[in-house]
């Protein structure tokens, strides 16, 4: 695959990047929700802009809203420098 840019907004390392934070997102707000039963998850989106370019990640949420994800934090515009 000469030419091809292994990173950047069209990088063949992007899609990877962006289902790795996916599931480790997805595992991390599991474990929230069952140490604080009876909070449940609810709902979920947000792009994230990174050095890969703009990666669409479901970012999840809790009924309670005091998730905050060590991965992503709340209201961070930039991750994966």
């Amino acid at each position: 695959m000469e030419g091809d840019e292994l990173t950047g907004e069209n990088g063949i390392l992007t899609p990877l990047i962006q289902r790795l934070l996916q599931t480790s997102l997805d595992g991390e707000i599991q474990a929230y929700v069952d140490q604080n039963r009876p909070n449940r998850r609810n709902g979920k989106g947000k792009t994230v802009k990174s050095s890969q370019g703009l990666l669409g990640i479901d970012m999840p949420v809790d009924r309670d809203g005091s998730f905050n994800s060590q991965l992503l934090p709340k209201r961070a515009l930039e991750c994966l420098h």
